[in-house]
């Protein structure tokens, strides 16, 4: 029950968010930005200020403003100077997939769900994030396959 009244309120929040996103400057997301943040989102910093590069060591950290670029129109702050280096050396190559959306969710049901960055998986040297671990508990029993639905929902989404 509690995942049902958690699924709804997204559901509505993102419903009134974006439908007052037309009458803002700037939309709260885009298919390049995805749930990252911006100005008028619900986050300050990409990926709710974690460091995109510390998912690749143990578990991702919380970045530091000092350590900071902009990307896609969003602020992007990391741990260390060396992390902000590596993602300025290949910024595709650490950020979440999908733009952070969930990646159940854009494999079963073809939608652009939140996808919460402290719910993510590292398979091939890509971050996948999900909206939660139920949905991550139903996408890891078929990673390759969930992935292989994802991509091109992904790509149709974005041409």
């Amino acid at each position: 029950m509690r995942t049902w009244a958690r699924t709804l309120a997204v559901t509505i929040f993102l419903a009134l968010g974006l439908g007052g996103a037309a009458l803002a400057e700037e939309p709260l997301w885009n298919y390049e930005k995805g749930f990252f943040g911006g100005k008028g989102a619900m986050w300050e910093y990409a990926l709710n200020g974690y460091d995109p590069v510390s998912y690749f060591s143990e578990a991702p950290v919380k970045g530091d403003p000092q350590f900071s670029t902009d990307y896609l129109g969003v602020t992007w702050i990391f741990a260390s100077q060396e992390n902000l280096d590596r993602f300025l050396g290949d910024p595709d190559a650490n950020r979440p997939q999908y733009g952070g959306h969930c990646a159940y969710a854009l494999a079963q049901s073809n939608q652009l769900v939140f996808g919460d960055p402290e719910v993510w998986k590292l398979v091939d040297g890509k971050i996948y994030l999900n909206f939660d671990k139920s949905a991550q508990q139903r996408w890891v029993k078929d990673i390759p396959g969930n992935i292989a639905k994802s991509d091109p929902n992904w790509v149709a989404k974005t041409k």
